[in-house]
């Protein structure tokens, strides 16, 4: 009869450690590294997050080794404030129209504060208003996935991007390096910074004649 307990009590210990074991598997699967697209996915918001933090170093990161650093340098100058001393004496209106033009999506009051630096010939200020103009222009960016192919290291996403009331939709192509999945479109092929907002980066301000009435 105790031999028979023993035999309950062990199978009934069996069975709830088979059941803590399949429950345990179920919360290791459901917290399993992501999937390729999910990875992508998050890759892809990744790119648009250093974007609005006008981070040129986070952004290039995204990208695969063969446009890694091209994309970082590329974006790094454009993100680069102007020298101040070089627009001093600009006219307000015409820097103001200028300002407008190269960021068409900025916010008003960043166009003002820059406006307001180079008048004040203030470095730090229009460093500060630099980096405004760029973030208040991607905060009107924006990417949504739309699909996802995977085949093997390789993939092409779908993505439509918004810039406020415009948009398209653009290919992706992306590569497995190591255990991350990066961005490997060619430059060419894939819209800029500068393309997705209309920032020309500073060489298309200092280029423009901002002197005279």
């Amino acid at each position: 009869m105790a031999g028979r307990k023993i035999g309950i009590v062990s199978a009934f210990l069996s069975a709830v450690a088979l059941v803590v074991g399949l429950l345990s598997s179920m919360a290791v699967a459901s917290a399993s590294p992501d999937t390729a697209e999910t990875q992508i996915r998050g890759l892809i918001a990744g790119q648009l997050s250093a974007l609005q933090a006008v981070d040129a170093v986070a952004y290039g990161a995204t990208y695969c080794a063969e446009y890694r650093d091209k994309i970082e340098a590329d974006h790094s100058k454009m993100f680069t404030p102007p020298d101040v001393t070089r627009l001093e004496g600009a006219n307000a209106k015409k820097l103001r129209a200028k300002i407008k033009e190269i960021f068409p999506s900025a916010s008003s009051v960043a166009v003002e504060a820059f406006v307001q630096a180079v008048a004040d010939v203030d470095q730090s200020e229009v460093d500060s208003a630099w980096h405004q103009l760029w973030a208040s222009s991607f905060a009107k960016l924006s990417y949504r996935v739309k699909n996802v192919d995977v085949t093997g290291d390789s993939a092409e996403a779908t993505v439509a991007v918004r810039v406020g009331s415009s948009s398209s939709n653009q290919r992706w192509e992306l590569i497995r390096e190591g255990q991350d999945w990066k961005d490997c479109t060619a430059p060419a092929e894939q819209e800029t910074a500068r393309g997705l907002v209309g920032g020309q980066g500073q060489q298309g301000l200092l280029d423009a004649p901002l002197t005279g009435e």
